[in-house]
């Protein structure tokens, strides 16, 4: 029997190379997704990651796009004019740990990094910069505590019982393939593994996701390619980490900004 595996899918870069890692060793993969609210630049992530798997597909993956609606939950926790919702994550590893344990598996697959990889530093005081020094340190310290309990809770409880005639419990486990890699490093092996890293995206720009989503609405798919998914802007700490991740990676950035450096 084939097996399942789960991966926390954002649509972003790091995510769809993981995706098509785990894809590609040959399981049934499930591409947990989970929707954030009803705002454009949300719908334009779930558009994109939608045809993410649909490409993955087409290429003959077994991949299944899952999604997770947490959207009104979103919208009530999040404080208006910030980006982030602490102990958001654990939220959404506790939902791809149910969903994984609804089909069997013992494990989610993650696209996390160490924030020291990153390719450029925090430098200034922008609440998005806040928002970047809180995942570092979520992803540095408290995600493997919150991940380490959630799993032996999560094993303890549902998983007590023995394997094969082994005395050990079943081990839940999170498995960050790219966790030590440097981000030039991730998108050379996306590309290498034909990870379809020209339909991800960084940029948070609602101006931009609108343009996208009323091309899209307007049934103009041929002109979709060349329309921006990334502002570009220079004051955009996401489009300069992804310019600055495919730059030292040394391949071309097929990435479509509204403004080019």
């Amino acid at each position: 029997m084939k097996s399942r595996n789960v991966v926390c899918f954002s649509g972003g870069l790091d995510s769809t190379t993981v995706l098509t890692m785990v894809a590609r060793a040959g399981s049934e993969t499930h591409a947990v997704f989970i929707a954030q609210g009803d705002s454009a630049s949300h719908k334009l992530d779930e558009l994109l990651a939608r045809w993410i798997v649909e490409t993955l597909q087409q290429k003959g993956l077994d991949v299944h796009f899952v999604l997770m609606d947490m959207s009104q939950m979103y919208n009530q926790l999040r404080t208006p004019g910030k980006f982030y919702i602490p102990g958001y994550q654990t939220m959404v590893y506790l939902s791809a740990m149910c969903y994984a344990d609804k089909l069997g598996s013992y494990g989610v697959y993650t696209g996390e990094q160490l924030s020291a990889n990153n390719p450029l530093d925090y430098d200034n005081d922008s609440e998005l910069t806040d928002y970047m020094k809180l995942i570092g340190h979520y992803t540095e310290e408290t995600s493997t505590r919150a991940r380490a309990d959630l799993a032996a809770y999560y094993g303890n409880v549902f998983y007590p019982y023995e394997k094969d005639s082994g005395s050990k419990k079943t081990a839940f486990q999170f498995i960050d393939p790219l966790y030590f890699m440097t981000k030039a490093e991730g998108v050379r092996l996306g590309m290498a593994l034909g990870a379809p890293l020209h339909l991800t995206r960084t940029c948070k720009d609602p101006e931009v996701a609108s343009n996208y989503l009323e091309v899209h609405n307007q049934d103009l798919a041929n002109r979709l390619p060349l329309w921006s998914t990334h502002c570009g802007k220079a004051d955009c700490y996401f489009c300069k980490v992804r310019r600055q991740t495919f730059k030292d990676s040394g391949i071309m950035d097929p990435t479509v900004y509204a403004k080019e450096e």
